[in-house]
């Protein structure tokens, strides 16, 4: 309407130059001067990523295959802010202020609408002197005028629902009837895909069988397929659509072919993290390859040996090494193609082979894995108690269908894995999830604190992976500013303590951490989907295989099994055995226990303890193999972690056994404490009330450290080996009578007195 009486008064008044000399600059730029012709790729991909995505906001924009945030921002910065402007609504301005937390923030706030801040009186008298006093302020020093103030803080409105400002003004935008071309569609869809639910990924779950097709590479080609120029992968300021990932593994694909690489071959992978890993992972899973992930800090020839892994692809860093601890083939990729030397004889250099003349055999199929088939050789543990874990396809995609129902992960996603994809939360989690779900994936070279927000607001990070303690770093790091109004909704793994989980939701809420448990033993997942209830596996994954929880001996840690040999089920709050129900048509990692609960059944040992509470959640009590077993009870080391972790003072708490004759062990419990923090008796045994006397460790010690796995677990070992803790500051004995605790005094110091 104001468009037409302003067109009607130019026509009333071509008569009088002077009547339309006031308003020609802004006619002539409505009209031409201000526009200019977009191509629709172009506009398709903005509307992606700055509406569909809010990647102004979150960040991860991609301009020139490169990701921006405006968190890197550290300049000043001058806005404009229309008090009348229905386009750039001015709390969608001040969103800025969140957007780019180091910039130094001020606003010029004008009685005008969106054009009149550039063009017409008021731009004239108040938008560019303003510019030009804020730039000879910049430049020289000189007083800014009065009508430029500090940015006002951003405030949501109520009747926005929480939306961002950003798309809630463009949302009123789209709907006050703009019109969008054709070739704009794939933004639309990009849109409408932001708002699924869970439901196909979990209907996907269930419809995981065993002759079922899938695997990694077949979803990678469906996302190819269906966004080729959506971005799949960002690493170290690189930004990979899945069209280009799809090139780059069918040109690794053809050079393994040509090696003789063959479908059900174990072949070894060894790399730092970078996008080769990825691509050669993702390239054997097509072939149908049986993918031996070996670890840069593991025990490279048991690993091989291990994983029977007949070829090996490694990066020209690891080369050497390789090449001297095995007699296998040795392929190298990445460091780019061309003339090279790698410095190594009886290796294959993978750059220089040439896809197009590769002739490809006969019986090749692209992704023929099937779900029962085995995908990929993990391992853990360290030295002589490295052991390898088998995982099938049909594992893999539960695991990453999972992760992207509990996650609630999509296309506006991004997943950062701090973790390597050599690390099963790395493979499963993250590479996993973002794939499954169309979210973009990100790597760390290394996982550091100093460096974290920089990368998660470049990358625009919303859900974020991790093992055991690894956070302990970045929650006890001083405050970050990429820290403010981050993005992260969602941090997702497993082995998290209980403080460390308290510490992360209160440093960095909004944020939950949803816990996750896959069984080494079995395909027995369980997830924490509403983040709720801290220290708590959750329920199983639709899909998975049935699990029930058994009754044991906790002296022998074996099932307890009627006369009959039949096993009974725990009741509410029991410890007992995690069993995972045999699929048919699948393949168990061990031994089956058949007829435990009916005639003909099969289950197998998680070798994990558990116990369900009275709305059926699982909650994790340690493995067998953790229970310390003393002449008055059997103390399980989770539980009384879990109970120490209430306790703001204490960082990390490890418990382990002291051997002692006849299995009467002694149970200490070992705590590190934050920093400027200290522990009391009192405390302590308020802490540990929640426990029967009888599964209380004897004693407390307090200690410099603990050390931890390559997964960040914390590690007992050294401790068992050095005895009983002598008494002492720092030492805290179990009280028989009282049921607390007392500080252990040396005998010695007592007898002096």
């Amino acid at each position: 309407m104001k468009n037409a009486r302003s067109r009607l008064q130019f026509l009333l008044q071509l008569h009088d130059r002077e009547a339309l000399l006031p308003n020609e600059r802004q006619r002539r730029f409505i009209e031409s001067e201000g526009w200019i012709a977009w191509p629709a790729p172009a506009l398709a991909d903005a509307l992606r990523q700055f509406i569909a995505q809010n990647r102004m906001l979150s960040g991860g924009m991609v301009i020139d295959g490169r990701p921006l945030a405006l968190a890197d921002i550290h300049n000043p910065v001058l806005c404009f802010v229309g008090e009348n402007d229905k386009i750039g609504q001015p709390e969608a301005v001040r969103a800025i202020g969140r957007a780019a937390p180091r910039a130094d923030i001020h606003e010029v706030s004008l009685p005008v609408g969106h054009l009149g801040i550039v063009v017409g009186s008021a731009a004239t008298i108040g938008t560019w002197p303003a510019v030009a006093a804020w730039a000879s302020h910049l430049d020289n020093g000189t007083e800014m005028p009065s009508s430029i103030q500090p940015m006002a803080r951003s405030k949501i409105a109520a009747a926005s629902g929480g939306r961002n400002p950003l798309i809630a003004t463009v949302g009123q935008v789209l709907q006050a009837g703009w019109r969008l071309a054709t070739a704009t569609l794939d933004a639309t869809r990009a849109l409408t895909a932001g708002a699924a639910t869970t439901l196909p990924r979990l209907l996907r779950l269930e419809l995981v069988r065993p002759e079922t097709r899938v695997s990694l590479g077949c979803l990678l080609d469906e996302r190819a397929t269906g966004h080729p120029g959506a971005v799949g992968f960002l690493w170290e300021d690189r930004a990979h659509t899945h069209a280009a990932l799809k090139t780059r593994i069918d040109a690794v694909v053809a050079g393994l072919l040509s090696v003789g690489v063959r479908q059900g071959d174990a072949v070894g992978v060894l790399m730092e993290t970078r996008p080769s890993m990825l691509i050669v992972v993702s390239a054997l899973n097509r072939i149908g390859a049986v993918v031996v992930l070996l670890r840069p800090d593991g025990s490279l020839a048991e690993e091989i040996e291990l994983g029977g892994a007949g070829r090996i692809v490694t990066d020209p860093e690891h080369v050497g090494s390789v090449r001297a601890q095995t007699d296998a083939e040795v392929l190298v990729l990445g460091g780019g193609a061309g003339q090279r030397d790698l410095g190594v004889d009886r290796v294959i250099d993978m750059e220089r082979i040439d896809p197009a003349e590769v002739i490809f055999p006969t019986w090749y199929r692209p992704n023929p894995g099937l779900a029962r088939e085995n995908a990929f050789v993990l391992f853990t543990g360290d030295g002589p108690s490295t052991r390898a874990r088998t995982i099938t396809n049909a594992r893999w995609a539960r695991a990453a269908f999972g992760t992207a129902a509990s996650a609630e992960l999509g296309p506006r996603d991004t997943v950062f894995s701090v973790n390597p994809i050599h690390h099963p939360s790395g493979l499963l989690m993250s590479l996993g999830g973002a794939v499954a779900s169309g979210a973009r994936f990100s790597m760390a070279s290394r996982f550091d604190p100093d460096t974290f927000w920089d990368e998660a607001r470049r990358y625009g990070v919303t859900v974020v992976s991790y093992t055991w303690t690894q956070l302990r770093e970045l929650v006890e790091a001083p405050p970050h500013p990429g820290e403010q109004h981050h993005t992260i909704r969602t941090f997702i793994g497993s082995g998290m303590p209980v403080g460390l989980w308290h510490r992360i939701i209160e440093r960095f809420s909004p944020a939950r951490v949803v816990e996750y448990y896959a069984s080494s033993q079995t395909d027995a997942i369980l997830v924490n989907m509403p983040g709720v209830k801290v220290g708590c596996m959750g329920t199983p994954l639709p899909g998975g295989p049935e699990l029930r929880i058994a009754r044991i001996d906790e002296k022998t840690r074996e099932l307890a099994l009627r006369a009959d040999g039949s096993a009974e089920q725990c009741r509410p709050r029991e410890i007992g055995m995690l069993l995972s129900r045999v699929e048919a048509g699948m393949s168990p990692a061990a031994r089956p226990h058949r007829g435990l609960f009916a005639p003909g059944d099969a289950w197998t040992r998680t070798g994990d303890l558990f116990y369900r509470d009275e709305d059926g959640d699982y909650w994790l009590a340690g493995s067998a193999d953790s229970l310390v077993t003393t002449a008055h009870g059997v103390v399980g080391g989770s539980a009384v972690e879990d109970a120490l972790g209430v306790l703001d003072a204490i960082d990390m708490s490890v418990t382990y056994a002291i051997p002692g004759a006849e299995g009467d062990d002694l149970a200490v419990t070992a705590v590190t404490l934050r920093s400027g923090q200290s522990l009391d008796a009192e405390a302590l045994s308020a802490a540990l009330v929640p426990l029967p006397p009888d599964r209380r460790p004897h004693v407390v010690r307090v200690v410099e450290r603990i050390p931890t796995s390559t997964s960040h677990r914390p590690l007992s070992g050294a401790f068992a080996e050095s005895g009983r803790p002598a008494p002492g500051p720092g030492v805290y004995q179990l009280d028989p009578l009282s049921g607390g605790y007392r500080t252990a005094r040396n005998p010695q110091a007592r007898r002096s007195r």
